[in-house]
């Protein structure tokens, strides 16, 4: 499913944050848009419907973002925020926190079901946050939005780890239109185009 953002402008509180941006992501490529991390959780929130465009539009194979069609389009996402939110004790804690979301819960998966899915003990749910890295553990929640084999995926917070990247690669391989987002120049043979967003560009 091709995603593209044309002449977005996005204000809050009276204040301009994104300028006159555009980007095209195709399906099977990764799309690595480089900005500062405090940029990408609007541009996710506007790709998801529910942060309001002062101008531009988003379309999704043609089809435009609106109002009415941000809920359907939203079931075509997979999504995995900067902010994991480790509020939790327990991985299996988290895991039932991040399928719920509505960005994610679509497809109602057991517990047991998923840890299995993704190569872990069914025990693995009971292993304490601060055990796992945070490399680990966006490794793991990566695979589990894999299990949903939405056409579209976002990541937000990459950090140029190459386990990462190359997890991402295989994901577009199945024909995923993924776009992650990074803070400084990335190259890699993975990568099929870099795009840059200035503050208000």
């Amino acid at each position: 499913m091709e995603l593209e953002i044309k002449g977005l402008h996005v204000h809050r509180d009276g204040k301009s944050l994104i300028r006159d941006f555009s980007l095209i992501a195709e399906t099977g490529k990764i799309t690595c848009l480089q900005c500062e991390s405090a940029l990408w959780p609007i541009v996710s929130r506007t790709i998801l419907g529910l942060q309001p465009m002062e101008k531009g539009y988003i379309s999704f194979d043609g089809e435009l973002l609106t109002t009415k069609s941000a809920p359907y389009f939203r079931r075509q996402i997979a999504y995995l925020p900067q902010d994991l939110r480790l509020s939790y004790e327990t991985l299996g804690e988290l895991l039932d926190v991040f399928c719920r979301m509505k960005v994610n819960g679509e497809k109602k998966l057991r517990k047991s079901a998923i840890l299995e899915a993704i190569g872990l003990d069914e025990n693995a749910g009971d292993t304490p946050l601060k055990d796992i890295s945070y490399i680990e553990l966006r490794m793991i929640l990566l695979r589990v939005l894999r299990l949903q084999q939405r056409p579209i995926m976002l990541v937000e917070g990459w950090n140029g780890n190459d386990d990462e990247l190359t997890l991402l690669r295989a994901i577009a391989d199945e024909q995923t239109t993924v776009v992650v987002n990074c803070s400084k120049a990335v190259e890699s043979a993975k990568i099929n185009q870099i795009v840059v967003l200035n503050p208000q560009e």
